[in-house]
């Protein structure tokens, strides 16, 4: 079966908040009612996903002002350069289009595109720590609670 998101992505500044079991209970259900996936293959895609949420998140992708949001207070706390900020732009970027990164991308393009080393070329070893735990904050937040 495919997944293939329909619509417009959930807006709002819900990134801080896990999806819950009531609500991704509810999603499929709609999702067997409409015969876009039976529970086996929604049982599968958690499986893969490593949760439904993240599942969900990964079809949705991350609203992007909720992706900001989510890095503002990172951004917020230091004065960072051109190469910097744009290297958070593009965390940014893949979070609004797959809902989830893991840091690993930080070493491939188009990241490597900006510094050849990844963060570790651009940042302090904190920051790059910050920015990890960030990712992995958004991440948990995909979970179901």
């Amino acid at each position: 079966m495919r997944w293939r998101p329909v619509g417009r992505k959930p807006r709002g500044a819900g990134w801080s908040r896990p999806t819950s079991s009531s609500a991704s209970a509810e999603l499929r259900r709609v999702l067997a009612e409409s015969r876009v996936g039976t529970e086996e293959e929604c049982e599968r895609a958690e499986q893969e996903a490593g949760s439904f949420g993240r599942f969900v998140r990964g079809l949705v992708g991350l609203d992007r002002a909720a992706a900001k949001e989510a890095f503002a207070s990172f951004l917020d706390d230091k004065r960072f350069n051109a190469d910097q900020i744009e290297f958070v732009s593009l965390v940014i970027d893949e979070l609004s289009e797959r809902g989830v990164i893991e840091p690993r991308r930080f070493y491939e393009s188009p990241f490597t595109d900006i510094s050849s080393h990844g963060p570790d070329a651009l940042f302090k070893s904190a920051d790059v720590d910050g920015l990890i735990e960030m990712v992995h904050d958004v991440r948990r937040r995909a979970e179901v609670a």
